[in-house]
């Protein structure tokens, strides 16, 4: 049996107004702790706080990626996508993540282990 991590809403940007740290250094700490102690990682929802995002976060979070490649799933949430239409995914940073691989997206069910997730 696998060992699955959830990941829900970590909304990756560059800064966070409210935040004093480095946001995005600390997010990806945090989501590379959970990559490592566990078999799959799935991410509900907002990957990134835009649709669009820098060179600079799109590097980082394909370098983190592929690191555990095989192990993010990730579902679509309204800041990832543009204008909430998923035939525009191509234009959007998580887009550009699962077209080189980086990670496994769904907007449907899916398996883990035969298990179907709905």
């Amino acid at each position: 049996m696998s060992k699955i991590g959830i990941l829900i809403d970590p909304h990756i940007t560059d800064r966070h107004r409210c935040r004093g740290d480095n946001f995005l250094e600390t997010a990806l700490n945090k989501i590379e702790f959970i990559a490592k102690n566990n078999d799959y990682v799935i991410i509900c929802g907002d990957l990134f706080h835009t649709n669009t995002n820098s060179h600079l976060i799109f590097n980082k979070v394909y370098k983190l990626f592929t690191k555990y490649k095989g192990k993010f799933i990730a579902i679509p949430g309204n800041h990832d996508l543009l204008h909430n239409n998923i035939s525009m995914l191509e234009k959007t940073t998580l887009g550009s993540l699962a077209l080189t691989g980086a990670l496994n997206l769904y907007f449907d069910k899916f398996k883990i282990d035969n298990v179907e997730l709905i």
